[in-house]
């Protein structure tokens, strides 16, 4: 439960933020993400105005946070959890394989093809 001052700046910090959604799905529709982007809408439809308080300028300050860590280092060096992977090879990390199925780039299946 928050106090009457945490709930204040929570407040005050959302307002910082009001346009969240709106910039999100803009960034999603620039990327040509759509069914992230529909997602996005379904989730927006359901969300508890007590948890968007209480969630929302948290996870946009790290966004921001992270975001702008490899500009202010005028370099992008990939995250020890990218390695320098390519794309295909990262996907990976996004699937959800059966039990006992190996995950395989599809650069390498269309090799091994």
């Amino acid at each position: 439960m928050m106090t009457d001052g945490e709930s204040l700046s929570a407040a005050s910090s959302l307002q910082s933020y009001c346009h969240w959604d709106s910039a999100l799905k803009s960034f999603l529709t620039r990327l040509g993400l759509v069914q992230t982007l529909r997602g996005f809408e379904s989730d927006m439809l359901v969300l508890n105005e007590e948890w968007e308080r209480s969630n929302v300028p948290v996870a946009v300050e790290n966004l921001v946070k992270d975001l702008s860590a490899d500009v202010q280092n005028h370099s992008y060096e990939p995250s020890e959890a990218q390695n320098g992977r390519p794309l295909d090879d990262r996907k990976l990390d996004h699937v959800h394989f059966a039990y006992g199925v190996e995950p395989r780039s599809q650069t390498s299946v269309s090799s091994s093809v």
